[in-house]
C-alpha cells in the first residue's frame, strides 16, 4: 500500500512518510526500515522513468512551504476549506477531541496520533496540500470520535446506560442532518458539456501541449484532457506565485498575458468554464497572438505567441 501510495497518489505518500519519521523514532523498528526500502524499491522503476517531472513537483512543493511560512498560502488544492469543513464535522468533532486526550494522557503515542498531528499541523497552518488534506485529518478525526465515545461513554462505569444511548443516537441524528442537507442542495460544480470541452482537447491538441486553467477547473481538465496543466498553486508544472497569477488572471492586457504565457516552450491552451464561481479577465485574449474556439459552457484559446 506504501509503494502504491507513492507511485499513484504522491501527496499521500508524503503523508505517510512524515508520520514514519516520529513513529520509527519512538519505536526504533527495523520492519519500518525494511518496509521503507521495499517500497523505495518498487517506486524506483516508476519514478525514474519520470524523474524531472517528479523533481519539479519536489521543488514546487518546497517552493509552496516556503510561501506558506512567508504567509502567502497558495497550495491548498480544488476543496473546500477550513471554514466549511467546521460545519460537518460539528457532530463528531467533540468526540473526536476526546478522543486525542485520551490518548495523549494515556500516553499511548501510536500512529493514529501521529496522524492527527502532523495532518492537523499542515492543514492549521495551511502549509502545502492542505485543503486536500483534510480530507484525511476527517478521517483520523472519525476514528478518534469512536474512541472518544467508547472511552467516555461507553466504558464509562458513573455513565447511565441511557445517557450513552442518546449520545450515540445524537450523534447519528446530528450527521445524519447535515449529510442531508449537505446531498439537497450540493450541485455539481462543472456540466457534461463542459467535460466534453475538455475532452476536446485531448483530441485537438499536440500531446505535448500545456493547458492554463483557473484552480476552479483545473481538477477537471488534469483528468480529461490528458496534457499537462498550468494552474495556480496546483501540480509541478508552473511555480509562478501568487502574486504573478493574481496579476495574470486579473488583467486585461493581452502583452502582460503574453509575457506570463511565453517562457513555455510548448503549445499553451487556455481552458474556461463559465460557471458561477470561477474567475479570469478573458478580455486579455482577445488579440491576434490567441486563437478562440467556443464551446458550450467554456470557451478554448490557443496561444500562438511562442512560435
Amino acid at each position: 500500500m506504501y509503494a502504491a501510495l507513492g507511485i499513484y497518489h504522491r501527496p499521500e505518500f508524503l503523508l505517510f512518510s512524515l508520520i514514519l519519521i516520529p513513529y520509527f523514532i519512538k519505536d526504533r523498528s527495523k520492519g519500518i526500515i525494511y518496509a521503507t526500502l521495499g517500497a523505495a524499491i518498487l517506486i524506483l522503476p516508476f519514478w525514474l522513468e519520470r524523474f524531472m517531472i517528479n523533481l519539479e513537483m519536489i521543488s514546487g512543493v518546497g517552493q509552496t512551504l516556503i510561501s506558506s511560512l512567508q504567509g502567502e498560502s497558495i497550495g491548498g488544492g480544488t476543496f473546500f476549506g477550513p471554514e466549511e469543513y467546521k460545519w460537518f464535522s460539528l457532530a463528531y468533532l467533540p468526540f473526536g477531541l476526546i478522543g486525542t486526550l485520551y490518548l495523549l494522557v494515556q500516553k499511548k503515542w501510536n500512529a493514529v496520533l501521529f496522524y492527527l498531528l502532523i495532518n492537523g499541523v499542515i492543514v492549521v497552518f495551511k502549509l502545502f496540500f492542505y485543503n486536500r488534506l483534510i480530507i484525511s485529518l476527517d478521517i483520523v478525526l472519525i476514528i478518534l470520535a469512536s474512541a472518544g465515545i467508547y472511552y467516555a461513554f461507553l466504558q464509562s462505569k458513573d455513565m447511565p446506560r441511557y445517557v450513552t444511548v442518546a449520545a450515540v443516537c445524537l450523534l447519528v441524528f446530528a450527521s445524519g442532518i447535515i449529510t442531508l442537507e449537505s446531498a439537497y442542495t450540493s450541485k455539481p460544480l462543472i456540466n457534461e458539456r463542459q467535460l466534453d470541452a475538455i475532452g476536446w482537447i485531448s483530441s485537438n491538441t499536440p500531446p505535448d501541449s500545456y493547458v492554463l486553467a483557473t484552480s476552479y477547473d483545473a481538477p477537471w481538465v488534469l483528468g480529461w484532457s490528458n496534457r499537462k496543466v498550468l494552474a495556480p498553486g496546483m501540480f509541478e508544472w508552473d511555480n509562478s506565485g501568487k502574486e504573478k497569477w493574481l496579476k495574470f488572471l486579473a488583467t486585461n492586457d493581452s502583452s502582460e498575458a503574453g509575457d506570463f504565457l511565453k517562457k513555455h516552450d510548448a503549445k499553451v491552451y487556455i481552458f474556461y468554464s463559465f460557471n458561477k464561481f470561477n474567475w479570469m479577465n478573458l478580455e486579455k485574449f482577445n488579440n491576434a497572438s490567441f486563437t478562440k474556439t467556443m464551446m458550450k459552457g467554456a470557451v478554448v484559446y490557443r496561444y500562438d505567441g511562442n512560435e
